[in-house]
Parts: structure tokens; sequence; C-alpha cells
């Protein structure tokens, strides 16, 4: 009688302290409605073009609203580097930035994400759009990016 009643009052005390744990509540990072996989097209101010190919934005170990980075895995140009933002309007910017893949300074203009606004060229599925500029040093060409977030969706990869 003793084990049983011995087991009961370990069980309740393990389901009272169980229950008494606060679930902790996962947030985003600060800037996760800059950040993603994007598809995206470069056009160069001399009238080169390419294909979409991937761009990646994401959020410094810091994890702060004001930085974060970007980069297209060496696809066009060649662009990694860690960039100024402003979280809340959804805005970024580099001035004479360390690009990492070849170690020049590239300077980003005009960027932004639009919510919303983008379509997936497969499917059309409504998605973000990210726009922005970039110079790079030794290069008089500026280079202006489009493009849309990731869907998930195989029709809207290239």
């Amino acid at each position: 009688m003793k084990k049983i009643l011995y087991i009961a009052i370990v069980a309740l005390t393990a389901f009272t302290v169980s229950s008494c744990r606060k679930d902790r509540v996962i947030g985003g990072t600060a800037v996760q409605n800059l950040s993603g996989q994007w598809w995206v097209k470069t056009e160069g101010s001399d009238g080169s073009k390419s294909g979409y190919y991937a761009l990646n934005t994401f959020n410094t170990a810091a994890n702060l609203p004001t930085e974060m980075w970007i980069d297209d895995g060496n696809n066009y140009y060649g662009l990694h580097a860690k960039i100024a933002t402003n979280a809340d309007a959804l805005t970024f910017s580099a001035n004479a930035a360390t690009e990492l893949y070849f170690n020049v300074k590239v300077t980003i203009t005009d960027g932004k994400v639009l919510l919303g606004v983008g379509k997936g060229s497969g499917t059309q599925t409504k998605t973000d759009s990210i726009y922005f500029k970039a110079t790079f040093t030794g290069d008089p060409v500026v280079y202006t990016y489009k493009g849309y977030k990731r869907t998930g969706f195989t029709a809207d990869d290239h």
C-alpha cells in the first residue's frame, strides 16, 4: 500500500510541476520581414541582363534591426556583404560595404522590400518583392536587382 501511495504522490508532484512551466514564446528575427530567399534578375546600366537566380537576405549573429547579410551565393556578380537596414521601413542600403567574395566595396541604394506585392513567376502566387541598385568598386556599371520572395512552389523556382 505504501508503494502505491508513494507512486501516486510522485506522479501528482510531477504533474503539478510540469503544468506550472511556462511555454517560451519563440519569435522571429529582428529583420524577419526583410529576410528570405529571393528569385532575382539583374540588369546592368550597360544593357547586361541575367536570368533568375537565388539571392538570400538574413539576420546577423547580433540579430539587430539595423543590419543584415545579403548573399547571391556568388551566382551573378558575387555579392556577399553586411548591409544597413531599417527594419520598420523595410529598407536597406550600404555605403562602401566590404563584399566578401572578391574583397571589393559595394554600395547599395534604393533597397526595399514590398510586402505582398510580388508574384511567383509560374503560379502567380502573391508574395513579397525586393528591389535595389548596387555598384562595385572598379566597375562603372550600376546593377538593378528586382525579384520576388520564394513561394515554395516548384513552378516558381528557377
